[in-house]
């Protein structure tokens, strides 16, 4: 299976080249549960060391289907979360003291968070829906976003152009590398969320 998508992602680089490069980079970036973002960038600077691909095409496509995926989810939760987590009996959560406490913090340095989190596929999830939910200025998340993604553009591609025919197994440890992260960063958030709501309620009781 894994194989098999690996070969699908070459084929498709191959055949569609840059237009392949945004429509996956926008694709995982909307709908968080799709990978081949990052696969098909380290794949890309793979197939640049062959040839291929022209680095600067693969760094300006890449960049573009990223930024457009992560704008997408920011407006669509910025517009249509409160009503979709609320419709989901999560109203209570979203409307705490500690994610309303969790949002002003984000909101505090948004700049750095969003660019930040840009090298890590489920920092940047949550963090794109945190600005949303934030109303974090629309300028101030795109010029953020755009230079975090060329950053992890240029990255990724740089480690399948040095690391060649490896870009498989480098694509999968840099999988598992950002998933524990996220998982842990995501850990502490919940940690944070609950602290904050604590503080908060000690405060109103005494």
């Amino acid at each position: 299976m894994l194989e098999s998508f690996e070969q699908w992602l070459l084929t498709t680089v191959l055949v569609y080249k840059y237009a392949a490069i945004f429509l996956i980079t926008f694709v995982s970036g909307v709908l968080v549960f799709i990978p081949g973002g990052g696969a098909i960038l380290i794949a890309s600077g793979y197939i640049i060391g062959q040839g291929y691909l022209s680095l600067p095409y693969v760094i300006v496509s890449g960049t573009l289907g990223s930024v457009a995926g992560d704008v997408m989810l920011y407006w669509i939760t910025r517009r249509y979360g409160d009503r979709f987590l609320t419709r989901l009996g999560l109203g209570r959560f979203l409307h705490s003291a500690g994610f309303r406490a969790l949002e002003a913090k984000f909101a505090a340095f948004p700049k750095a968070t969003i660019f930040t989190t840009r090298f890590s596929a489920t920092l940047s999830t949550a963090a794109n829906i945190l600005a949303g939910f934030a109303r974090i200025t629309f300028w101030k998340f795109l010029i953020a976003d755009t230079a975090g993604q060329v950053g992890d553009v240029v990255f990724l591609c740089g480690v399948g152009f040095v690391f060649g025919s490896n870009w498989r197994f480098l694509e999968d440890l840099l999988d598992r590398v950002t998933f524990l992260v996220g998982a842990i960063a995501l850990l502490i958030l919940l940690l944070v969320w609950r602290r904050l709501s604590r503080r908060h309620a000690r405060r109103h009781s005494a």
